[in-house]
């Protein structure tokens, strides 16, 4: 009788850390590659986005008008 939940333990303590450590293993690749499936995506819509310009809005030209006034300043050493 001893003899028989003294092997039950140790197969528990040999298998149970191995079905562990295998699990633990699958979810570590699936999150990984998630994380690198995510990744790539963002990459690809950035390089798409890449040298493109889009100009919602322009502000009309005013005709005659040459720029902005000129600010005189002075530089205040300190």
């Amino acid at each position: 009788m001893i003899f028989k939940i003294l092997l039950v333990v140790m197969a528990i303590g040999f298998i149970f850390p191995r079905i562990v450590r295998w699990v633990f293993r699958l979810f570590l690749k699936d999150q990984f590659s998630r994380v690198e499936r995510e990744f790539r995506q963002e990459k690809a819509q950035n390089r798409q986005r890449e040298g493109k310009v889009n100009v919602d809005y322009a502000p009309p030209q005013k005709e005659g008008y040459k720029g902005g006034d000129y600010i005189d300043y002075e530089e205040v050493k300190e």
